[in-house]
């Protein structure tokens, strides 16, 4: 998590991985962990103005635990 939310601060304002919408696109996941059974995707959302400045960025991470889907979620915001 910690990880891709630095990644993405990174990022130019132009940057594709900073366009509007989930990434990976159409439901796909990035598959981390020794085995792959953590996935991971973030989106990117405008914020309204006077915020337009800014964009919001959600990570989420999902993996299953004992038959139960366990998520956590991190989110942090880019400026212009």
């Amino acid at each position: 998590m910690q990880q891709k939310i630095e990644q993405v601060t990174t990022y130019s304002w132009a940057d594709t991985g900073l366009s509007i919408g989930r990434h990976p696109a159409d439901n796909s996941v990035e598959a981390l962990g020794d085995l792959g059974t953590i996935r991971r995707y973030y989106t990117v959302d405008t914020l309204p103005i006077p915020l337009d400045n800014l964009r919001k960025i959600t990570v989420d991470a999902y993996w299953l635990s004992l038959g139960d889907t366990m998520r956590v979620r991190s989110t942090t915001y880019v400026r212009r």
